[in-house]
């Protein structure tokens, strides 16, 4: 490397040999393990960079070198650590030192560690970790959930970032947690319910609010309070646009699918026949009603731009 070469780039490289040598070549680097590291993301120390690519070698030189294991990132909305995200490397962490706080705990199933952190100090389960989660937005499972709210955990608590609930966070990985909240009395919306299958909660959201049919993931109809908040945990959970027809047929919910588009406008049919690339439905629609093209709404023909760059241009 030459006298630009960075830390990150050392790591991105994944050789463990070529780390170590630029830490040899920048002793100075040491003293900053647990800093952000330049040019990484979120906050991201050193340590949580390498860990992103899952490479032990290059984890155990920086060890070696001074990181600290359980040092956490420099996140405005909430740190993270070396436990709060998937990796598949939790043991090797442990053995080496991680310590499994509440939101760890909740995440990894382990509810006897969880319970003890919660009986010495009851206030954990209002704790704050990555992205203002609490450790109910960690909860694997339906037995943790369960302890976290009996012992007076806010079930519709938002984190920080995406100022979502603990269920939206839930609804495609999790969802017999999902349920659970849900049934236990946590905000929901028309996507929750079509994702989870639960067509009865899906009629009663319509019934009240027809105009609901045309929820989606955007910004319309989830905005957040703070500007520097990164967007409902549903564009990374559910998918950005996604209505809630599309989700019952993503998650197979044909019984939801049905009952959904039976409330459906037929202006918004239009609009899912070029998604779908549907041109038989597309002529069908039009031959039935040849004006529907103008009754098209502003969201509507946002949706068709974005099906025309889905490669679904000749049927827009």
């Amino acid at each position: 490397m030459n006298t630009t070469e960075t830390l990150l780039e050392a790591i991105e490289t994944g050789d463990p040999v070529q780390v170590q040598a630029a830490l040899d070549r920048h002793p100075e680097w040491k003293q900053t393990l647990n800093d952000p590291i330049p040019g990484g993301a979120f906050g991201g120390t050193a340590l949580l960079a390498a860990l992103h690519r899952r490479n032990r070698a290059v984890i155990d030189v920086l060890l070696r070198c001074g990181a600290d294991i359980n040092a956490r990132s420099h996140w405005w909305a909430g740190s993270f650590g070396v436990l709060d995200q998937p990796t598949g490397l939790e043991d090797f962490l442990i053995e080496r030192g991680a310590r499994v706080d509440a939101h760890a705990a909740a995440r990894l199933g382990k509810l006897d560690r969880l319970k003890e952190l919660i009986l010495a100090d009851p206030l954990l389960v209002h704790a704050r970790g990555g992205d203002g989660q609490t450790p109910l937005h960690f909860a694997a499972t339906v037995e943790i959930a369960e302890f976290l709210l009996a012992h007076g955990a806010d079930i519709n608590v938002l984190d920080v970032d995406h100022e979502s609930t603990p269920a939206q966070y839930m609804a495609r990985e999790r969802q017999d947690v999902a349920r659970y909240l849900v049934s236990r009395g946590s905000r929901s919306d028309l996507l929750m319910a079509a994702a989870l299958g639960d067509v009865e909660l899906a009629r009663k959201f319509l019934d009240e609010d027809p105009a609901l049919i045309r929820m989606n993931v955007s910004s319309e109809w989830f905005p957040m309070r703070d500007p520097r908040a990164g967007g409902t945990i549903y564009i990374w959970v559910l998918g950005g646009n996604k209505m809630a027809h599309h989700l019952a047929r993503e998650f197979k919910h044909d019984n939801v699918l049905r009952m959904l588009n039976e409330r459906t406008p037929k202006e918004l049919e239009l609009v899912f026949a070029c998604e779908l690339g549907d041109e038989a439905r597309l002529r069908e629609l039009l031959q039935q009603q040849p004006d529907l093209p103008s009754k098209l709404t502003n969201a509507d023909h946002q949706r068709l731009i974005a099906a025309a760059e889905s490669s679904n241009a000749r049927t827009v």
